[in-house]
This record gives C-alpha cells, structure tokens and sequence, in this order.
C-alpha cells in the first residue's frame, strides 16, 4: 500500500518536473483599441498555434464596439472636427498650413468630420461647381505661324496645337473635382491627402501668373486672410479667366461689400445662385487688361468674413 502511494507521487513529480521547461502562454488581456478590436497578451509562439494573432484579434472571434462605445467616440470625433474648423476660420492661412504641416493626421480628421456634415446637407454645392467646369471648353486651338527661309507674310504655314485648358482648385480636399472633370485641374490645400493634391498655403501656389482659365474656390475661402488667397487667383488667370466661388450665405453680413470687393480685384459678376437658401454660388470673369490696376483698392477693401461654425448636436 504505501509502495503504491509513493509510486504515485513520483509520477506526479516527474510531470511537474517535464512541465518547467515548457513556455507559459500569457494570461488574457482585453484592452479596447481604437480600431473598436481587443488585444490580447500572447507569445509568438501562441501565434503561430492560433492562439492569438498579430491584428490584435484573438484565434477568429474578432471583438467590436458595442453600440454606446461606437456613439461615444463618434462624439468624440465630431468636437475635434468642430475645434479644428474653428481654427481654420480664425488663423491665417499661413498659420493652418504650419498647423497642418505639423500634425498631418488633424487633416484627416478634419475631413472626416466634413463628409458626415456633408451627409446631411440639402445640397452639395460641389455638385453645381463640377457642372459649371464641365460646362466650360476643355481645350483650344492655338496657331503658330513659322516661316521658312525666303517664305512671305502673305503665305504663313498655320500650324494647329490643341491645348488642354487650366483649372486651380483652392481647398480642393480629396481632390474629387480634378477627378470628374476633363480639364487638367491643379488641386491645393494644406495637406496632400492623395497624389493629386499639392500641399501649400494658397495666398503662394507654385503656379506661373496667367497660366490658368478657371479659379475655384468651394467653401474654401477660410482664414482671415482670405484676400490674398483671391490676389493669389488673379495672379495666375488668364485675362480671359473666370473665377467660380461657393460659399455658406451666412457668412455675408454685407454681401454686396464682398462683391465690391471682388470687382475692386479686376473682377466682373456674371451670374450668382442660390442653392437651399444656405449655399451661394458666383460666376466672375476678368476684366480689364488681365491684371488689377494700382490705386484701385483690391485687398484692403475686403470684408471680415464670419466663420461656418457647426452646431452641437
């Protein structure tokens, strides 16, 4: 009887003893991420088994939000959004693009605050602004006129070039304009959020003066320094160019002080819609020889604009 019990226990001891040598996997860990997964504590080795994976998921039962968690980090989104619109209405221009420059991810932020307002506009007034580019000649012809040796006046050979006209969109976000459109479109904002876009403060595109057709601007002239974003368009249009701005009405006090102060820039209105009553939308064209005349105000006649604050919900 006691030879059986002291076979047992050294059986046992045997056990324990083989089991020292072997890895111990990790207790569990549920730690929320903010991609809404759980993570869990495990060893390479409990990896490679399944146990756990290296996504932060563990064996196939991937973990999500629960549905007061997912309203409560979109809450918290949608005040950060709010915090850096305001921002952008209240610096300069060169001012959000250091900001930006600084901490790229606040764009995308941003702009993800922006496409779930957009969601619940009556309108987007983008829409309006690709049909008017489209709207507008894609290309046109240009002539030179070469002459060969001992060749008159009277008998110039024309040859014929189709060139693509130019469009600079200022604050062009994901760059969706360049993208629906047959012009060849410059796309600016602070950050380039994709290839298309060169990230820049647009009061200094990198643009040659009078190389463009069509300016716009769709909710973009944001800063207090707004007025030189507009110099910076007369600069690089054509003296055939147009100018297309869209913007929320209530940030008008003095609506007509802001279109004196457009025409004072070299600029003729050629037409203005409402959208919603909430959206504004001008059409302007250059006049004159091409480039503002000195003395005639431009700038400094501007207005303060108010900045599109969006409401608590």
């Amino acid at each position: 009887m006691l030879e059986g019990r002291n076979a047992i226990k050294k059986k046992m001891k045997r056990k324990k003893k083989a089991g020292r040598g072997k890895e111990q996997l990790p207790p569990r860990r549920w730690n929320q991420s903010d991609e809404g997964r759980w993570d869990q504590g495990v060893s390479e080795k409990g990896i490679e088994k399944g146990r756990g994976s290296s996504d932060g998921t563990f064996g196939s039962r991937p973990r999500t939000l629960s549905k007061l968690q997912l309203a409560m980090r979109k809450r918290l989104e949608s005040g950060t959004f709010r915090q850096i619109n305001e921002r952008l209405y209240s610096v300069t221009g060169k001012d959000a693009f250091s900001f930006m420059e600084a901490d790229p991810k606040q764009f995308s932020i941003y702009h993800s605050g922006y496409r779930e307002q957009v969601k619940k506009w009556p309108r987007n007034p983008l829409d309006d602004i690709i049909r008017m580019v489209k709207k507008q000649p894609s290309s046109y012809m240009v002539r030179e006129t070469p002459l060969s040796s001992g060749e008159s006046i009277s008998r110039k050979v024309f040859d014929q070039h189709v060139l693509t006209r130019q469009v600079a969109d200022f604050g062009c976000g994901e760059a969706r304009l360049a993208r629906e459109v047959k012009q060849r479109v410059h796309s600016f904002d602070l950050v380039a959020i994709n290839e298309n876009v060169t990230a820049c403060n647009m009061k200094h595109t990198p643009l040659q003066s009078d190389s463009v057709d069509i300016a716009v601007f769709c909710l973009s002239l944001m800063g207090t320094d707004y007025p030189d974003f507009l110099t910076e368009a007369r600069r690089i249009l054509k003296p055939s160019g147009k100018l297309f701005i869209a913007e929320v009405l209530s940030r008008f006090e003095d609506k007509s002080a802001f279109l004196k102060g457009v025409e004072r820039m070299g600029f003729l209105k050629e037409h203005e819609r409402l959208l919603s009553d909430f959206f504004v939308i001008w059409s302007f064209r250059i006049v004159g020889s091409g480039r503002k005349e000195k003395g005639k105000g431009g700038k400094s006649a501007m207005p303060s604009l108010k900045g599109s604050v969006y409401k608590k919900r």
